[in-house]
């Protein structure tokens, strides 16, 4: 395992990398509303424009998780990096639809690999330290992300040039990352190792199907949460801000809180309990309907809904099968964000023949689906006591 020095560096380096990720992606978000400004696009332009992000992330996914095997996941994050904080400045300047679509395609692209990469090397340190470390590294990353939007805005209303904005926060993310990557968990597998795309084992299907529900319902939530407020609730644009702000307070504390849960109560648990909640607090919400509960119950459903994926990934680095850390997260990643993609679009199709009380529905049926695959989730708990029987039982020298 190291000496506690070189483990606490390497926590430093991994955490670097998700503060970093989630700095640069918050950073350009903030600026989106110029950026469409700029090249003159109206809403339905824009959500086609931010589709290129989406499908980025997706066609990167699975390639990185074969690179990441030949590689390791250390090297791509090298790469990866870089392409993350050049992308918005790309998008932020191309001056032309096209040149913004490449811009936004190559942003989704190396956000989606370098998701697989750190999220890999985020198993590799749960197998050093002999404990759950994903939940707290994907709060580590909503935390950069909510720091640098929240400053991004003041540096906005400073009249600060998007591109100027997004060069110094990408430089000083990558160079960040960059310095102390060599503290990152050398992981490239051994020769004999398969390198390439491989089908799915029976295991790695199922917690996709878990990341796919987990990620669809936080994507339609955050996509027409404020709409069920605003029109079908007739509540104020204040209350649906804090509506959508108690559920990421919510989704928030949960992955604080959620790794020493994980260490106590097992995978299985963590997972059971969040789906249970969140789908209890979303069958209140639309069963009573009623401006009076949604704060509470959209906090509620964000604390259960918190660690569904991070812990979903985790046991999919966890399972081994026919590949190998990288390929395994890489598929479970990729299946997930194809439900957070997917899951706005769903929820708007179905508003066609149901109100939109009776398509968030979905998202309750969803979580029902996560309850019943739950027990899939133990096999991260398994490997890691078997690691710590074999630790165990090796003589330490002294």
């Amino acid at each position: 395992m190291g000496s506690a020095p070189a483990r606490w560096r390497t926590i430093l380096a991994v955490s670097c990398v998700f503060v970093g990720n989630g700095v640069v992606v918050g950073a350009w978000a903030v600026r989106i509303a110029e950026v469409q400004r700029a090249h003159g696009l109206g809403e339905t332009g824009l959500g086609a424009a931010l589709v290129c992000v989406g499908i980025g992330a997706l066609l990167a996914m699975p390639p990185t998780g074969v690179l990441a095997t030949r590689f390791g996941s250390a090297a791509c994050i090298r790469v990866l990096i870089v392409l993350v904080a050049l992308a918005p400045v790309i998008a932020g300047a191309s001056g032309s639809v096209p040149l913004l679509l490449l811009g936004l395609v190559a942003l989704g692209a190396a956000n989606g690999g370098l998701d697989v990469s750190m999220s890999t090397q985020a198993v590799a340190v749960e197998r050093m330290l002999g404990r759950p470390m994903m939940s707290t590294l994907h709060a580590l990353y909503s935390a950069g992300y909510l720091l640098s939007a929240l400053v991004g805005g003041l540096v906005a209303s400073a009249g600060i040039g998007v591109e100027t904005q997004l060069a110094v926060v990408g430089t000083i993310a990558a160079a960040t990352v960059l310095a102390t990557s060599r503290w990152l968990i050398a992981d490239r597998p051994a020769e004999h190792e398969v390198a390439g795309l491989v089908l799915p084992t029976r295991r790695l299907f199922l917690l996709g199907v878990i990341a796919f529900c987990a990620l669809l319902t936080e994507g339609s939530i955050t996509d027409w949460g404020s709409v069920y407020v605003k029109h079908v609730l007739e509540s104020s644009p204040a209350l649906a801000g804090g509506a959508l702000g108690a559920f990421g307070a919510g989704m928030a504390l949960s992955r604080l809180t959620g790794d020493p849960l994980r260490s106590r109560l097992g995978s299985v648990f963590l997972v059971t309990a969040g789906a249970a909640l969140t789908g209890t607090a979303l069958t209140v919400a639309l069963a009573i309907g009623s401006p009076a509960v949604i704060v509470p119950t959209f906090l509620f459903a964000g604390l259960g809904l918190g660690n569904c994926f991070p812990v979903a990934l985790a046991a999919a680095g966890f399972s081994g099968g026919n590949g190998s850390v990288a390929a395994s997260v890489a598929s479970v990643a990729t299946v997930g964000y194809t439900g957070y993609l997917m899951g706005p679009a769903l929820i708007g199709l179905l508003t066609a023949g149901l109100s939109l009380s009776g398509a968030l529905c979905t998202l309750v049926a969803a979580m029902a689906v996560v309850l019943l695959l739950a027990r899939q989730v133990r096999v991260a708990d398994q490997v890691r006591e078997a690691d710590a029987g074999v630790a165990a039982a090796v003589p330490s020298g002294r």
